[in-house]
């Protein structure tokens, strides 16, 4: 779970992602233990945890609004120069802001990710998205909504 910087914890979006967090976290706990429960109980608890999920993105949006949160992270040399094979020169700067601001501390369970830790991800979309700034959009919003969908699209093109 994110940590929310001593500066913003008094927010009351800060004490709503606290919350959020928190429902979140049971629910994933709860879905755990539900292994040998009957198939309606674990319907009941999958629902209770894609509700928490979706407080836990609004909470999360809206302390992103208040703060400023979350802090853009580098582009690693490696993430530069797959920019460089897939996009023209005219479209570098563009493409950079797009990764940096959208597809880094953004993706979900990536909050406090380093530019190292983010350099996979980042890699898949450029690949997927063959030099196409609208496809790398759709790469991009993809993995902010599950990342694990980019890397199995991704799969083959990463062992280039």
């Amino acid at each position: 779970m994110y940590k929310i910087p001593e500066e913003f914890r008094d927010l009351l979006e800060a004490d709503r992602l606290r919350r959020a967090q928190a429902a979140f976290a049971a629910a994933a706990e709860e879905g755990r233990n539900l292994t040998f429960e009957n198939e309606k109980r674990v319907r009941f608890v999958g629902e209770r945890l894609r509700n928490a999920q979706n407080e836990l993105g609004k909470a999360q949006k809206a302390f992103d609004l208040a703060t400023g949160e979350p802090k853009p992270i580098r582009l690693t040399p490696a993430v530069i120069e797959e920019i460089g094979k897939h996009f023209p020169a005219a479209q570098h700067d563009f493409v950079k802001q797009i990764l940096d601001q959208e597809c880094g501390r953004t993706i979900p369970f990536c909050r406090e990710a380093t530019a190292q830790e983010l350099e996979y991800i980042r890699l898949c979309v450029l690949r997927l998205s063959k030099g196409n700034l609208s496809e790398l959009r759709k790469c991009v919003e993809l993995a902010n909504i599950d990342q694990r969908d980019v890397f199995l699209a991704a799969g083959p093109l990463m062992k280039k």
